[in-house]
Parts: structure tokens; sequence; C-alpha cells
């Protein structure tokens, strides 16, 4: 047995869908009032029994039903499809240029933001894709102009620390070509506090190289190189040093 299927148009921009959800409920209250008033005023030229006869609960009836359709409509797909914009953010941690490239030409925002295979942190595909290592997918966001320095819901990552956290120079490099702050924080910990304490030796040279703050305290008034050093990283510890890192 063959069943329809039917695709659901969605809007993605977030600012658009509470202007259409606040003009919905301002057209569908001022609809209600203006029927009821219709009910109640008299013309001067009609009696009081014309105006009884007359039957406007249909229309207001159809009224309520418009609205109910427009608010089920929201909840259910047309306005916002939430099971899209989490396939758009699966498909970048699959590395899954395919279906990246489709939604996008469907007309998903590049930086909506939903949920990854956790479901615990609410992201962009930019920063899934950075933090898995998925390069392809990162200059496909950055070629469709996907925002660099977004955070990520609850613990406020950006792409670059995510990239830099797992040592991923590729991504990295693409992200500060692109005009990443080199110099982003998150609770203290700036990017290239994040690559000495994942060890990543290479990632710190391309900070170096991009002009990071070295000196840059965390929380706990650690540097770079106090990480380094925790480490036993004495190649990371001697970049540090010949960049000015005290």
């Amino acid at each position: 047995m063959s069943h329809l299927h039917l695709e659901i148009p969605f809007i993605e921009n977030q600012s658009v869908v509470k202007v259409l959800s606040v003009a919905s409920l301002f057209l569908g209250g001022l609809y209600v009032l203006l029927c009821i008033g219709i009910l109640f005023v008299k013309k001067k030229n009609e009696s009081e029994i014309a105006i009884k006869e007359r039957n406007f609960y249909p229309y207001i009836i159809i009224g309520l039903i418009i609205l109910v359709l427009i608010f089920w409509a929201g909840k259910s797909g047309f306005v916002i499809n939430k099971n899209t914009q989490n396939e758009f953010i699966r498909a970048a941690e699959d590395g899954n240029i395919v279906k990246i490239r489709s939604l996008i030409k469907k007309g998903v925002d590049v930086d909506t933001i939903g949920y990854p295979y956790s479901n615990f942190d609410p992201a962009t595909a930019l920063i899934e894709a950075s933090e898995d290592g998925r390069i392809e997918i990162v200059r496909e966001l950055i070629k469709d102009g996907a925002n660099i320095n977004i955070e990520r819901g609850s613990d406020g990552w950006t792409a670059l620390l995510c990239a830099s956290r797992y040592g991923h120079t590729e991504i990295v490099d693409e992200l500060i070509k692109a005009g990443a702050d080199v110099n982003t924080k998150h609770r203290g910990y700036s990017a290239i506090i994040t690559a000495a304490i994942g060890n990543n030796s290479e990632v710190v040279k391309q900070f170096i190289k991009a002009g990071a703050d070295v000196n840059s305290p965390d929380w706990f008034g650690k540097t770079a190189i106090d990480y380094a050093r925790q480490n036993n990283n004495s190649e990371m510890v001697e970049e540090l040093i010949a960049a000015g890192a005290r």
C-alpha cells in the first residue's frame, strides 16, 4: 500500500517566526472582536429584528478554526521544522556533505541551532563539524556564510575552541582564515589554553603564528605554558617561550 508523502515547508529564521506568531494572534483577536462588534452594533437603517436574524456565528466559528489551524501548523512543523534542524546538525556530525548541501539548497539556515546525537547541548552544524574533525563540512559551511564565532548552548564553546581542544589543525587553519577570533575565551579558557590542555603542539603553533595572546590567563591564573609544563611537553614550552610566554 502506497502512502502519500507531504514535504512540509518551514521557516528557520526565529525572528520571522516570532513576527508571524504575534501577527497571527493580533489579526485573530481583531477578527473575533470585529465579529462580536457586528453582533451587537445596530445600524440606523436596520431594525433589531433584522440584525438578530442575521447569522454571524458560522463566520466566528470559521475564524476560530483558522486560528487553531495556524497554531497547530506552527507546532507541527509548517512554520518551523525542528526535526529538519536536528537532521542538519547530525549530518554535520556524520560528515554527510551530500545531505548538508541538500538541506542548504532547501533553505535551511546554516546557523540553525539543533540537537546533536547526544541530545544534550544545542549547537550549530559548524560547531559540531569542528569538534568532530569534519573538514569538508566546515569548508562548506564557511563558504555558505556560517557565523564563525557563534557559541554553543550551555557550555558557550565556539567552533575554534572545539577544534583546538581536539587538535584538528586543518579546521583551526580554516577557521582562522575565515576570521575566527584567536583570543576568544569561555570561562577564562582561551583557544591557545584549550590547545595546550589538549596537548596539541601543532595547534599551539598555529595560534602563535596567528598572533594569539600567549600570556592570557584562565580563571585560575594559569596560562598556556603552565598547561604545557603540566603535560611535560617540552617542545610546546619552548615554542611558547620563544613567542614571549612568561
